[in-house]
């Protein structure tokens, strides 16, 4: 179903948001986006509705947007009264969205948040440990980078000092 614009004034922020999760788990983001739209259009600094709308904007693959949207959300949640668990699981979007992007050091102080919001998750701590064996398959991937570049400075060096020297001559 698509949104209709004379739909909004019937519905509050809340039952745009309802919609708006059934949507998504339908996996119709773009739906998803309209009804967070809406909810929005309604309350503009409603933290759930920021929420949903970089979830929907995940599923678009539109990241660094959804990664603008979870930021809002996160700074909103204090006012609106979201729970610690609900808060966490806008810490781990956000740092899905950054890894979508490659973003891991980001998303590393994201995840880091969100364990020390619920220590006891472990689900987040696994995800926070994927981020932290890419973080060191990158670093990996930049030391052999560099030694690669070291080899070939050390291999252009000798060649060029090959080319200086003088001929031998026989005398």
């Amino acid at each position: 179903m698509i949104v209709q614009e004379g739909d909004s004034p019937k519905k509050t922020k809340e039952k745009w948001v309802h919609e708006a999760i059934e949507q998504y788990r339908g996996g119709r983001y773009e739906e998803t986006l309209a009804s967070c739209e809406q909810a929005l259009r309604l309350k503009n600094n409603y933290s759930r509705a920021h929420h949903g709308k970089g979830l929907a904007l995940m599923g678009l693959e539109h990241y660094e947007e959804a990664v603008t949207s979870l930021e809002q959300a996160i700074r909103l949640s204090r006012q609106d009264g979201v729970d610690l668990d609900h808060l966490a699981k806008m810490y781990v979007d956000q740092g899905r969205a950054l890894c979508a992007m490659n973003r891991y050091k980001e998303a590393l102080r994201v995840y880091q948040e969100a364990v020390r919001l619920v220590p006891t998750d472990k689900k987040i701590q696994a995800e926070k440990d994927t981020v932290l064996f890419e973080l060191g398959k990158a670093y990996e991937q930049a030391e052999a980078q560099k030694a690669r570049e070291r080899a070939e400075a050390r291999k252009a060096q000798r060649e060029s000092n090959w080319l200086c020297e003088e001929p031998f001559r026989y005398e």
